[in-house]
């Protein structure tokens, strides 16, 4: 048996916002129970571990991305961290809005690709 049995790549496509935390979490090289490849693992586990590392830092790189732009600058930068947003992103509330813009539209449980955001936002510009 495998160690990465537990991990299931298709529910966290479908709805990588109700992963999205459990998963940047396990992925820090601070965690003991990193998912290291090891005993019982396959050639296939290592493909469903490149896909599912893929997936989570993508969606988690995506997120940063849109703190950093949702945030306002010379606000009380206790309350502006990037917790409290992504508590936005993942209860849908908008928590301190003195502190963010929110232009984060979250669609079918999925964190926008910030950068395709913008390029269609610049695109729509000219």
């Amino acid at each position: 048996m495998c160690c990465h049995d537990q991990y299931d790549v298709k529910k966290l496509e479908e709805r990588p916002i109700d992963f999205f935390y459990p998963f940047v979490s396990l992925f820090s090289t601070n965690n003991d129970s990193f998912p290291d490849i090891g005993e019982g693992c396959t050639e296939a586990c290592k493909e469903k571990m490149i896909k599912l590392s893929r997936l989570v830092l993508t969606n988690y790189m995506n997120a940063l991305s849109w703190y950093y732009h949702d945030v306002k600058i010379g606000t009380d930068y206790e309350y502006s961290d990037h917790s409290t947003y992504f508590g936005y992103i993942f209860d849908g509330i908008k928590y301190e809005q003195e502190y963010f813009d929110y232009t984060l539209e979250i669609k079918d449980n999925q964190i926008p690709d910030y950068e395709k955001v913008q390029q269609e936002k610049n695109k729509d510009k000219k």
